[in-house]
């Protein structure tokens, strides 16, 4: 059951990670992106620069969408707003991008 709990806990990060910085995360190849929780914290903070940082580079329907970010709760125990990934992936909109 434990085991358990850390998985949706990776796959709840994992999401948020993706919902918030997927299209303006790029990889060079030399700095792999980690695959545990403590590691992709700090690939983030050290790969990832800041909104302010980035305002006036992005689209502007992605700066916007990052000034006011969602926060998507997937939990099996249906605690969160969604019981799978799936639902959660399914929630967003056609066309949001």
């Amino acid at each position: 059951m434990a085991k358990d709990y850390s998985f949706l806990a990776f796959a709840q990060y994992t999401i948020l990670a993706i919902v918030l910085a997927a299209t303006t995360v790029s990889s060079d190849d030399a700095t792999p992106i980690p695959d545990t929780p403590a590691g992709i914290q700090a690939w983030f903070d050290a790969n990832v620069k800041p909104l302010a940082d980035r305002a006036g580079t992005l689209e502007k329907a992605l700066e916007a969408a990052e000034a006011t970010p969602k926060t998507i709760k997937v939990r099996a125990d249906v605690s969160g707003e969604f019981k799978t990934i799936t639902d959660a992936v399914k929630s967003i909109p056609t066309g949001n991008n």
